[in-house]
């Protein structure tokens, strides 16, 4: 809903989440405010994602032992409502729970002994900071950082492949806004320039992890704001009622990943449209 970026009639508030599907398709970023409940059911690997998370921050916060890390996260498929989940590269819970506990042993051993000393460690950081004034808005940035310790941010992700660290390096949006989180909510009391590492556990058959790091500036910072500002103008000057501009330039932009495609690029176009060879 509309509340998810605006919560009411003065303050706009932008995720990184939101901001990494806008800035990939405009278009996108406005069907995920006025018809939100399209993108309710949570896909298979994203839940393998969530359930992995959730077994690392019982263990992190004292909980659990590290080896109950994937039990932690069996137990959340377990209790999760099967109607509520979207199937795109599984076929079954069991699917689920196998990659969840694969993830889990590759945190352990290719993870977990590179972290920093976690006697000050913050587990799940919210954060709301307003940032600047802005066509009467108050405009600022929310989120959640998965790990705080020893002055650096970490994230965790699941993933089918290794990262890419000059991919993430240019193109990745999260980084930038937790780096700005952090100053401006002192978070951490390091400086620019900052470093962002991703754990990413691989899913599949063997257990492995991959620690990437990426760095920001005050640049990174510069052109988010500035990319961000240019989303309020034209929320401000166009409004939601009327499509913003469409890119189909990505990966996600067909019927399995994007929530809106039938009203979108497939209200024109078949997937098989698209499609060489098959």
């Amino acid at each position: 809903m509309i509340t998810e970026l605006i919560d009411d009639v003065t303050h706009i508030w932008f995720r990184q989440s939101w901001l990494d599907t806008a800035f990939r398709c405009p278009e996108r970023g406005r069907q995920a405010i006025v018809r939100p409940e399209w993108d309710e059911t949570t896909s298979d690997s994203a839940l393998i994602g969530t359930s992995v998370h959730h077994g690392i921050e019982e263990h992190l916060n004292g909980n659990i032992a590290e080896q109950d890390i994937g039990a932690a996260a069996e137990q959340f498929l377990l209790d999760w409502d099967r109607n509520d989940i979207k199937y795109t590269k599984y076929k079954t819970v069991d699917d689920l729970v196998f990659n969840a506990k694969v993830c889990a042993q590759g945190w352990s051993k290719d993870i977990r002994p590179h972290l920093p000393k976690l006697d000050d460690a913050q587990t799940e950081v919210t954060f709301k900071i307003p940032l600047w004034a802005q066509h009467g808005y108050t405009v600022g940035i929310t989120g959640t950082i998965d790990l705080i310790s020893d002055g650096q941010l970490w994230d965790w992700k699941t993933s089918a492949r290794e990262y890419r660290a000059s991919e993430k390096q240019r193109l990745a949006i999260q980084p930038t806004i937790y780096t700005l989180a952090a100053l401006k909510g002192d978070l951490v009391s390091a400086a620019l320039p900052m470093r962002f590492n991703y754990g990413i556990m691989l899913r599949g058959n063997k257990p492995k992890g991959q620690i990437l790091s990426v760095t920001r500036t005050q640049g990174h910072i510069d052109f988010a704001v500035q990319r961000m500002m240019q989303f309020v103008d034209l929320y401000h000057h166009f409004g939601v009622d009327k499509p913003w501009p469409m890119n189909d330039d990505h990966f996600l932009c067909n019927q399995t990943w994007c929530p809106w495609w039938s009203i979108c690029k497939g209200a024109h176009l078949t997937f098989a449209d698209d499609r060489v060879g098959d």
